[in-house]
């Protein structure tokens, strides 16, 4: 068992509000989009113009987080001293989860005393935050990495 600090991390498709997120202990990383071709995130477009644009006849599609985007934040929090627990979106609707994987494994070959754990949270939207919600409730209570790990694939469905 680690004795290492860690850092929360999910992505955007947990939809917490900024409210909501202000209040946590969390880091998302975020899943683009496209719009006509042009590639965006969350912070670039609001919701009620996204969808004004789609009911315009904008083409649109979404993309996974890239292995690059994982790597880098998973570095940055071992080569600081943290460890990392990763709550991902469903594996069964984006390969983003598995990408994470990946990054994970490259990762820790730099970095083989921290710990680097990726949970696949098998839900997205509101079942994601609110299992990330609570994760971030036990972190605070102090459990460590590997008791949330626990907790989180005990409570995910």
């Amino acid at each position: 068992m680690s004795d290492r600090k860690y850092k929360l991390y999910s992505d955007s498709t947990c939809d917490l509000s900024e409210d909501i997120l202000k209040n946590m202990d969390v880091t998302l990383l975020d899943l683009s989009f496209e719009v006509n071709g042009v590639v965006k995130r969350k912070n670039d477009m609001t919701l009620p113009e996204f969808y004004s644009q789609m009911r315009n006849g904008a083409v649109t599609k979404t993309s996974q987080i890239g292995i690059s985007d994982y790597e880098q934040a998973f570095e940055k929090e071992l080569a600081a001293g943290y460890d990392v627990l990763y709550l991902g979106f469903s594996s069964g609707l984006s390969g983003s989860f598995n990408t994470s994987c990946i990054a994970r494994d490259s990762v820790m070959e730099k970095y083989p005393e921290g710990k680097i754990i990726c949970i696949d949270s098998l839900c997205a939207s509101t079942g994601e935050g609110l299992l990330l919600i609570k994760a971030d409730e036990k972190k605070k209570q102090g459990l460590s990495i590997d008791e949330l790990a626990q907790w989180i694939t005990d409570n995910r469905l």
